[in-house]
């Protein structure tokens, strides 16, 4: 298997099945190229985890409904976002840090401070435990389809 990702990426993709209905232009005026995309595109049994491969992201479908996405502007338009049977994890370390906080890379020394009401636990007993969403559906940012668990 041919894995096309930067060697920088701090999660691993253990499955993921994509399909798309995309249609996808070109056009250039002068020296502006222009990429547009309109369509659809759907990943099942998607399964993420990071380096050390703990658990991040399972979900059974991820389908997104573009309106209109101009990548070399940074310009993402989207009719709909459906993620099924999601299965996220947070869990912060003995520091307070989150698990997807330390994807992003490193913060500054001023901004990796916790806030004096979020200080870190004293000892890894006292660590809130991570939370898991399961069998939940989103359509609409603003709709939930289904309960969520939290655990």
């Amino acid at each position: 298997m041919t894995v096309h990702a930067p060697a920088s990426v701090p999660v691993a993709v253990k499955s993921g099945k994509l399909s798309t209905d995309l249609n996808v232009s070109f056009s250039i005026a002068g020296d502006t190229p222009t990429i547009r995309i309109v369509g659809s595109a759907d990943l099942a049994d998607l399964d993420v985890t990071d380096k050390a491969n703990a658990p991040l992201v399972k979900a059974a479908r991820l389908h997104v409904k573009i309106a209109d996405a101009e990548p070399l502007r940074s310009v993402y338009k989207l009719d709909e976002i459906t993620l099924t049977n999601p299965d996220v994890r947070f869990a912060r370390d003995v520091s307070g840090v989150l698990n997807v906080q330390k994807l992003a890379g490193s913060p500054s020394p001023e901004a990796s401070k916790p806030a004096a009401e979020t200080a870190p636990p004293k000892d890894e007993k006292e660590a809130a435990p991570a939370a898991r969403l399961v069998d939940q559906t989103c359509g609409h940012p603003t709709a939930v389809t289904s309960a969520s668990t939290i655990s």
